[in-house]
């Protein structure tokens, strides 16, 4: 009992030192979901591809709101914007889609209501959303034709909410009830400058509580039609409070540095930063293992995808990238199960040469059967502008460690299935003062409420 005294003794006076900027950054920054709801989210990867390969998405609203967000499909290789869309969802509803390889293109398919279709209608069975991405490499999507569409990553953002009541003399229905109508959401959600949805800045008061709304959760899944073969669900990786503060629609493409919000590209990234990433693997004639990581910050621009200069919007990519745009890897460790270990090149293609995908998807051929694969990430720490704080915006947030998130596909006679892996993250401070509900960090043990 004293020990524990003790320490909640030293936590106390942390908290107390650091003073109101404590306080105010703790409710500010953005973090990773402990409980798997938020605001903004990834789907780590998705591929879909000929004979049968298509990926399933799935978007949840837990909570008794209305939740207008934006779902953006990116590509592969440069982050290229290959769609975006809307979709509205009433307390308690679930979206989901699958991306698929139709034989010619890579399409979206969906029958939920919850999105409208290619021709303005709400998405149902017998009218479908099932619409081609971006072409890339034709006249609609000129660069980058070394690019593909049948890879890539998706992020869906919140842009507005509501609980408020019926309002018979307004005419507005009860947002906080399930059922709501999807029509009545994009109406109201559009009449933004004075319906009832919170969507910053235009309603700058909260209608409610006056806290923000993290309610939304996901999971995907990846398959393969033909053979009958699934994957199991992987959760999708959760951050809240991103706190977008852009009113999103689809009139311009939106890179999460580019969006108004309460949290920097910068912010982003230190909350998804991680020292060392662990990895497990099987191999064998009948078996294979797939790691794949994403690099949902990066951002590689540019009018040729050969060239060798790029810009990144991601600060911790600016800096640890080579000329070419391949991002710096310091060491890749192989073990087995009896603690050996090698250094040598059992990949393909190479880690250790360095990543110059947006998605970089590893295969792990070997000699020994099972193991895992120690990926080191060092570095000088990165100092990053934080967004919108009440100093306005001199705190600066740092971090160090990749800003990447990782997927282990095992591949079986039958089946397929996906973990997540294991991974150290990175400390990250601000004015110096550490911040352990950024996320999970080795060594800290406080819980911040």
């Amino acid at each position: 009992m004293k020990r524990l005294a003790k320490w909640v003794g030293i936590l106390v006076s942390v908290l107390f030192l650091s003073g109101s900027a404590w306080g105010y950054d703790a409710l500010d920054h953005i973090k990773v979901a402990p409980n798997g709801k938020g605001d903004l989210m990834w789907f780590k990867y998705y591929v879909a591809a000929p004979n049968g390969w298509e990926t399933k998405i799935s978007v949840t609203n837990t909570a008794a709101v209305s939740v207008v967000a934006k779902v953006v499909i990116r590509s592969y290789k440069n982050s290229t914007e290959l769609l975006d869309f809307m979709i509205y969802l009433s307390p308690y509803d679930v979206w989901t889609a699958k991306i698929y390889w139709d034989g010619s293109a890579t399409k979206i398919y969906s029958e939920d209501s919850s999105c409208r279709n290619q021709n303005g209608n709400w998405a149902s069975a017998a009218e479908p959303l099932d619409y081609a991405l971006k072409t890339i490499g034709t006249s609609n999507m000129p660069f980058c034709a070394d690019d593909s569409t049948t890879m890539g990553y998706i992020y869906v953002v919140q842009s507005a909410w509501s609980n408020a009541p019926l309002d018979a003399v307004k005419g507005s229905p009860n947002f906080a009830a399930a059922g709501v109508s999807k029509a009545d959401i994009k109406k109201w959600f559009e009449n933004k400058a004075g319906g009832p949805f919170v969507t910053w800045p235009v309603n700058a008061t909260f209608l409610n509580t006056g806290t923000w709304n993290n309610s939304l959760a996901g999971y995907q899944l990846f398959f393969n039609r033909l053979l009958g073969m699934w994957s199991s669900a992987v959760q999708a990786t959760v951050l809240r409070d991103y706190k977008s503060t852009k009113y999103l629609d689809l009139a311009a493409t939106d890179r999460l540095g580019s969006l108004v919000s309460n949290n920097s590209l910068g912010e982003i990234e230190a909350a998804i930063a991680k020292t060392e990433i662990d990895l497990p693997y099987v191999s064998a004639s009948d078996k294979a293992t797939v790691h794949i990581f994403s690099a949902v910050t990066k951002y590689t621009t540019g009018s040729d995808c050969t060239v060798s200069k790029f810009t990144y919007e991601g600060p911790w990519y600016d800096i640890y990238t080579h000329a070419d745009g391949r991002v710096i890897v310091s060491g890749v460790e192989i073990w087995d199960v009896d603690e050996h270990k090698t250094t040598s090149e059992h990949f393909s293609p190479s880690p250790t040469s360095g990543w110059r995908n947006e998605v970089e998807i590893f295969a792990v051929p070997h000699d020994w059967p099972e193991g895992h694969v120690r990926y080191p990430f060092s570095g000088v720490p990165v100092v990053a502008a934080d967004g919108v704080l009440a100093d306005n915006g001199t705190s600066l947030v740092t971090y160090a460690g990749i800003p990447i998130l990782s997927t282990v596909v095992f591949f079986g006679d039958y089946d397929s299935y996906s973990i997540e892996g294991a991974w150290s993250n990175a400390a990250v401070t601000v004015g110096g003062i550490a911040l352990p509900f950024y996320q999970y960090a080795d060594g800290i043990t406080a819980v911040i409420p």
